[in-house]
């Protein structure tokens, strides 16, 4: 997911030249969700939990092209990636979390 996130960003500035103030703000949270097709005439795909509520809100706080990951997911990708110092957030219906902005990579 981190190298996606990654990929985003730099496909983002790539494309200034198109679109100048195209700026992209991530927010990576990892947990369990429900998924599922809706509708009886016309389809929709969608998911729904506490991961997707979590990683909404946490977004809310990033910067234009700032990558930000949850502690739970930071456990996980600091073995590969850099994660600049966190940052203590109150997140609305949940409270004060702490979330590692990505730092992004050379390639």
């Amino acid at each position: 997911m981190m190298h996606f996130a990654l990929d985003l960003n730099r496909l983002g500035s790539r494309m200034k030249d198109v679109w100048p103030d195209l700026k992209f703000r991530i927010a990576v949270h990892n947990g369990p969700v429900v998924s599922g097709v809706i509708g009886k005439s016309r389809f929709a795909y969608d998911i729904w939990g506490d991961t997707i509520n979590f990683a909404s809100r946490l977004v809310s706080f990033c910067q234009p092209d700032e990558i930000l990951i949850s502690h739970e997911t930071e456990t996980v990708a600091r073995m590969k990636f850099d994660l600049a110092t966190s940052r203590k957030l109150d997140l609305r219906d949940i409270g004060v979390v702490e979330a590692f902005p990505l730092i992004p990579q050379n390639s």
